[in-house]
């Protein structure tokens, strides 16, 4: 599947179908959270430069609520601030 991420004004809330999938995509910033889009239509920065990260999460909307399907699982292995936090409390 072929997936293009695109911005879009929402005009006011809004139904999502079953079998509907969407995406979260979080930045998390060192410094202001107002963000600038370049002329490219694709690049975003903050509007004071600083540094930033960001991750995405696919959610499948079904008919019973809604699955994340980047969700970790139990047996997933740990992150490396989870591993450092485990091996410090040892």
């Amino acid at each position: 599947m072929h997936v293009v991420l695109f911005r879009t004004q929402v005009t006011g809330p809004q139904l999502m179908a079953s079998r509907s999938l969407c995406f979260a995509e979080p930045m998390v910033n060192a410094g202001t959270w107002r963000d600038h889009l370049w002329p490219d239509g694709w690049t975003d920065v903050t509007q004071d430069g600083s540094r930033s990260a960001q991750f995405e999460h696919q959610i499948v909307i079904t008919k019973d609520g809604a699955d994340i399907l980047t969700a970790r699982l139990p047996t997933s292995p740990p992150l490396w601030w989870e591993a450092e936090a485990h091996g410090a409390a040892s």
